[in-house]
């Protein structure tokens, strides 16, 4: 409590010592609409979105640290600032949520603990959006409990960005980003760097970043380049065993990506190398070191149209992966995929969506994804949905592969598979939002790691059927007599976000101990608001409650105190921010312990 206290009046005291007088700000709320499907238009599912503007609002370094900001997603981080984290939404495992980067499915094909190792900076993000529900006939294999969507910013026009922080732990990070256009073409160029010695031992960081876009306009449309490169090496204090605290890890990515866009017809190709080092235990070199490299290489052609019968869209994926690791030896595979979408009004009040998608994979053969959505808008702003779907999964080459005395892989898996279903109702009145959902999920061939008792060896397996079932509360909104009102105060808080998420799941599967699969949130409560202090300045809050399924809950409150200047061309920023300053004692993963309250100090500007 002493900790606590002490971090809301540091909080509090940054702005009201600067200054004793109160000016008005405006509070800006985009009205973002969630692309739940290729062709866009109205939303027939279940989704969430933030921008570039409200990411900036938020103490946030990272993508996993922005999503422990949305509901229904939980996001298990092992390490701090990006450093490892996995993702779940709607009580899917790291394995069963997809990882697009500007609509590419970009899932590591060795582990989903390397799913966030994605090289670009948050100054590259344009926004971010998350399809709650099964997504597997828009983006493929993996997304059981939804997809994580993350779209870059198009280089336009000329800008420079500088950012850079100091914070407890010897927490040093330094950014920027530079936007200019060339003869004949526009660019963008980014990178960052973070380190700390560590909120405890052997869990110490450093990591570099660097993105770059370079957009040729040509005769018939554009060029689009894009390539990244991303360095992590980290103290990894009992990320996978409890057993050994000095664990250590070095990952490296490359990623490169070539378009060209002609209308509403786009074709790519990409590339994506993962390389990771890891050391059981980092004061003994060479003892227990595995080395994994991993390769993507995919092509996806997309092409839109309208009809006299509606929106279409449809096109062709193909991916080639492969690895090459001490542990895991050599294997590679390959997929193709076809896929279409429809959707059409019908009378103004119908909506019917339809999503196809086959897959075929050189080891499993076919996999049929189909998905149907049905809206009726009974009213101005009143709008009735249902989703009905099936997605699936193949299991990753650790889960194949791997052997230790602790971890058995199964090369005899075979893929997972789920049925879907959900229907919700929404609200919508100006920039006030309420939506109810609630949804179902069963799964066949469940893979999990699972063991009969706590003495015998984890050992990956098909173990059967899981059910599960929830419920999902969401409302935002801005109150615009209380926004009037806070003009004129600065003590008034503005109550921007309130959502609760239930999950509940049972099994038939006649299985002692379970890794991953039952080990998801039952409640969760997120409560998102803000106040204007003296002289402009503005203090964002996000609450946070997340309880499992077994086990207590606990609540992390996070806040950030900014004030910006504008002067002409010049923009500055000056800002604090804190996070857990509830200084909850609680773990996100089994036996990786999260820091306590931490508090840094920082600078932005640009022109």
């Amino acid at each position: 409590m002493l900790y606590f206290s002490l971090s809301l009046c540091l909080l509090s005291l940054f702005s009201i010592l600067i200054s004793p007088t109160s000016f008005a700000q405006e509070i800006y709320l985009d009205p973002i609409i969630v692309t739940s499907s290729r062709l866009g238009g109205k939303n027939l599912r279940v989704g969430d979105a933030w921008n570039y503007k409200q990411i900036e609002d938020y103490p946030v370094y990272s993508l996993p640290d922005l999503l422990g900001y949305f509901p229904s997603v939980d996001m298990r981080k092992r390490g701090v600032y990006g450093i490892q984290g996995d993702l779940s939404i709607r009580g899917s495992n790291f394995e069963q949520t997809s990882i697009l980067l500007d609509g590419i499915n970009l899932n590591d094909p060795q582990t989903g603990h390397h799913n966030f190792d994605l090289p670009l900076t948050l100054f590259d993000i344009e926004r971010v959006e998350i399809l709650r529900g099964q997504g597997s006939s828009l983006y493929g294999p993996g997304a059981f409990g939804g997809a994580l969507n993350i779209i870059t910013k198009k280089p336009k026009g000329k800008k420079f960005i500088y950012e850079a922080s100091r914070g407890e732990y010897n927490l040093w990070t330094q950014g920027l980003s530079l936007t200019y256009p060339f003869p004949g073409f526009t660019s963008r160029f980014s990178c960052e760097y973070k380190q700390s010695s560590g909120y405890k031992p052997e869990t110490d960081f450093i990591q570099r970043n660097f993105y770059g876009d370079i957009v040729k306009e040509v005769d018939r449309g554009e060029i689009d380049f894009v390539f990244g490169f991303m360095d992590k090496d980290f103290g990894a204090s009992n990320f996978y065993s409890s057993f050994f605290p000095r664990e250590e890890e070095h990952t490296q990515t490359q990623f490169s990506r070539i378009s060209f866009l002609q209308g509403d017809t786009q074709v790519s190709l990409y590339y994506r190398r993962h390389w990771d080092n890891f050391l059981l235990d980092r004061t003994r070199p060479g003892w227990n070191e595995n080395v994994h490299t991993t390769y993507i290489y995919g092509g996806q052609f997309i092409d839109k149209k309208k009809t006299n019968f509606g929106k279409l869209v449809w096109g062709l994926d193909f991916v080639y992966d492969k690895i090459t690791s001490t542990k895991l030896n050599k294997h590679s595979r390959n997929r193709g995929a076809i896929f279409l979408e429809w959707e059409n009004d019908f009378r103004e009040k119908y909506i019917l969506n339809l999503a196809l998608r086959e897959d075929h994979y050189s080891d499993w053969g076919g996999e049929f994804s189909p998905n149907l959505n049905f809206g009726y808008l009974i009213d101005d702003g009143l709008k009735l949905r249902s989703s009905v779907g099936q997605a699936f999964r193949v299991p990753s080459y650790t889960e194949l592969y791997y052997q230790d005395s602790a971890n058995m892989g199964n090369s005899s898996l075979v893929p997972e598979h789920a049925f879907s279903w959900e229907v919700g109702l929404d609200k919508t009145q100006g920039n006030n939002l309420f939506g109810i959902t609630f949804f179902k999920r069963k799964t066949r061939n469940t893979i999990d790691w699972v063991r009969e008792n706590n003495a015998s060896a984890w050992q990956a397996a098909n173990i059967g059927e899981i059910f599960l079932k929830g419920i999902e509360l969401d409302y935002k909104f801005i109150n615009p007599d209380l926004k009037n009102r806070l003009h004129r105060l600065s003590n008034i808080f503005s109550l921007e976000r309130f959502a609760y998420t239930y999950i509940e799941s049972d099994r038939k599967a006649e299985v002692s101990l379970s890794k991953y699969i039952l080990d998801h949130l039952q409640h969760q409560f997120v409560l998102g608001f803000r106040n204007l202090l003296p002289l402009g300045f503005t203090q964002v809050w996000n609450l946070n409650y997340k309880e499992r399924a077994e086990g207590s809950g606990w609540f992390v409150l996070d806040s950030r105190i900014v004030k910006r200047i504008s002067e002409k061309k010049f923009n500055y920023e000056i800002f604090l921010e804190g996070t857990n300053l509830s200084n909850a004692n609680y773990q996100e993963v089994s036996g990786v312990s999260l820091p306590g309250r931490w508090l840094s100090l920082g600078i932005k500007f640009e022109f």
